[in-house]
């Protein structure tokens, strides 16, 4: 659902998307350590307040599907 919802231009429904799945998952340590950041600001970052860059929003996005073992297809219809 975040993922699909940051492909349509709707950055803020992703967020809410994003941060309810890495605060129910176990991800949320490891995405941290990826990105080099301690667990709270890795929560801040994907929060309205935080200023994610794109490269950020990759790698978590990256680093959930290796963890998952997620198959992502975008597709146009």
């Amino acid at each position: 659902m975040a993922y699909g919802n940051l492909l349509n231009d709707r950055t803020a429904l992703a967020r809410v998307f994003l941060w309810d799945y890495i605060e129910g998952s176990s991800t949320k340590q490891a995405l941290a350590q990826e990105l080099g950041m301690a667990p709270d600001e890795l929560m801040h970052l994907i929060s309205p307040e935080g200023k994610p860059t794109y490269m950020q929003v990759f790698v978590i996005f990256r680093t959930i599907k290796e963890m998952e073992g997620l198959e992502w297809r975008v597709t146009i219809a």
